[in-house]
């Protein structure tokens, strides 16, 4: 997976599990997505705005 579809699943996942607490009335704990290589080295952050495409 190249880091564009990495970014993308991100903010679908993070979209999904923020919608899923906040249907049952849970403020929300998911805030952002730190995509990382395998040896941990940070590429990219998905962050609740992005999910939600905010500017």
């Amino acid at each position: 997976m190249d880091l564009d579809a990495a970014v993308a699943d991100a903010r679908a996942s993070l979209f999904e599990m923020m919608g899923d607490d906040l249907a049952v009335g849970k403020r929300t704990k998911y805030l952002s997505i730190n995509i990382t290589d395998s040896l941990g080295t940070p590429l990219a952050i998905v962050d609740a705005s992005d999910a939600l495409g905010l500017p």
